[in-house]
């Protein structure tokens, strides 16, 4: 069927909003609220609005970037890497000025129509589980992983989301450096250990021999800038193609890396994961009173 000459397409945009801690309260946006500032940013040659809104006490509470003249509700995938360099700014040049532990709260985007005006009321609020301690537990865990403390501590960082990616892959890259590497050698059975995994990697889209792409990428992280003239970016927050594939090798690095405590464990502990589980918890007990 042809589409009538004077039939109109309704074009969408999409507020979204960067929302910082202190959690709790209520966070709005409308015509009434004005921002602290609003300037435009352009990104592959298209112009977008940026804002920061603060409270009444002039603390940060939210940052939005309007994303114009959409066909659907769902923001295009080529402008992804566009949000990750705002945020990641935006908290860089914050965090100059305030410290590093300003820290986001969430991220929230809304699909208006071309002739509304940007608006938001949420309500957010932060509910804390109590727990009480296991002083048990954590003696058992604390004497049973002493000796491999320094490999629990670079994995504990390896997937902490709060850490940069690039610094998350490079505590698990450790991990496999200090069971494979001697002398400034790769001992063979590293290859053996990947072979073993080499189905998470194809799984994940990865081509490259498993022991060549996690040096390639260990280089990247470590250097930021390789090659022979160092003129390739590595996985900086502007790169958006490189933090794609870390993204990608950490889950399998993490899965890696708890094979090779565990071996290393002899029995006194073992774990699939963290945080460990009421299982895991107790057979660390059974192991230590065995």
């Amino acid at each position: 069927m042809d589409m009538l000459p004077t039939e109109k397409r309704k074009y969408k945009f999409c507020s979204y909003y960067w929302i910082f801690e202190p959690i709790g309260g209520d966070v709005i946006d409308g015509p009434h609220r004005q921002p602290v500032f609003d300037i435009p940013v352009s990104y592959e040659g298209k112009d977008y609005n940026f804002s920061l809104f603060c409270k009444d006490s002039g603390v940060i509470e939210y940052a939005r970037l309007i994303i114009p003249n959409l066909e659907k509700e769902e923001i295009p995938e080529k402008i992804l890497p566009f949000l990750q360099i705002l945020k990641e700014h935006l908290l860089s040049v914050i965090r100059l000025l305030l410290g590093k532990s300003v820290q986001l709260c969430t991220v929230i985007w809304v699909f208006l129509e071309m002739n509304e005006s940007p608006r938001l009321h949420i309500n957010i609020t932060e509910e804390l589980e109590r727990k009480s301690i296991d002083v048990v537990a954590i003696r058992n865990l604390f004497t049973s992983t002493i000796n491999c403390r320094e490999d629990i501590r670079l994995f504990v960082d390896g997937i902490d989301e709060r850490i940069p990616m690039q610094y998350r892959f490079l505590s698990l890259y450790k991990i496999i450096e200090n069971e494979y590497r001697t002398k400034g050698k790769w001992k063979r059975q590293l290859n053996d250990l990947l072979l073993k995994h080499e189905g998470l990697f194809a799984e994940a889209g990865f081509t490259s021999k498993p022991s060549s792409l996690l040096h390639e990428v260990r280089d990247r992280c470590a250097h930021i800038k390789t090659g022979t003239k160092r003129e390739v970016l590595g996985v900086t927050h502007l790169n958006h193609k490189e933090a794609v594939r870390v993204n990608l090798l950490l889950p399998i690095l993490k899965k890696i890396c708890i094979e090779i405590i565990n071996k290393k464990a002899r029995g006194q502990f073992v774990f699939s994961d963290i945080p460990l589980t009421p299982e895991q918890v107790n057979a660390a007990k059974i192991a230590i009173s065995s």
